[in-house]
C-alpha cells in the first residue's frame, strides 16, 4: 500500500497533466460515447458531471476542517475517508477510473495518516484535480440550449 505522500504525488501529476491538455481527458470522451444509464448517454454526462460537482463540495468541506485546528485530526480523517469512498463508488459508475482508483487509493492510505499538513495537501491535490475534471465535463453540456431541446414533461 502507498502512503499518503506517494498518493499525493500521484494525484498532482494528474492535476497537471489534467490542466495542461488542451483536449479532454479520454475518460471524458469515453463517457460521451457510452450509455451507462437506460436513458442514454445524456443523462450519463449530467449525472457524472453533477457526482463531480458534489464531489468538489466533499473535498472544500474536508478541506476546511483540516485548516480548523480546533476540529480533530480523527474526525476530519474519518468523514474525508467516507466521502473519499462515496465519490470513488459514484465516478467509477460513470467509466472515470483513473481517479476512482486514486480516490480508493488515498482512502486506503488514510489508516495511518496522522499528519494534518499531509491531509490538507492531499485533499488540495484532489481539488485542483475533481475541479479541471468537473469543467471539462461541463463544458461538454450545452447548457444554454437544453431548454429549446428538451421538453419537460
Amino acid at each position: 500500500m502507498k502512503n499518503i505522500e506517494q498518493i499525493t504525488t500521484e494525484i498532482e501529476a494528474m492535476g497537471r497533466e489534467i490542466w495542461s491538455k488542451e483536449q479532454e481527458p479520454q475518460e471524458v470522451t469515453a463517457l460521451k460515447k457510452n450509455c451507462f444509464v437506460p436513458s442514454g448517454t445524456v443523462p450519463s454526462v449530467l449525472y457524472a458531471c453533477f457526482d463531480v460537482a458534489n464531489g468538489s463540495s466533499y473535498l472544500v468541506i474536508v478541506r476546511d476542517m483540516l485548516k480548523d485546528p480546533q476540529n480533530r485530526l480523527r474526525e476530519c480523517t474519518v468523514l474525508l475517508k467516507k466521502m473519499l469512498l462515496a465519490m470513488a463508488c459514484r465516478y467509477a459508475t460513470w467509466g472515470l477510473q483513473d481517479i476512482a482508483d486514486r480516490l480508493q487509493a488515498a482512502c486506503d492510505c488514510l489508516s495511518g495518516a496522522a499528519d494534518r499538513d499531509a491531509l490538507l495537501r492531499m485533499v488540495e491535490k484532489l481539488l485542483v484535480y475533481n475541479n479541471k475534471l468537473w469543467n471539462w465535463l461541463d463544458m461538454t453540456i450545452p447548457w444554454f440550449e437544453l431548454d429549446q431541446k428538451i421538453k419537460l414533461r
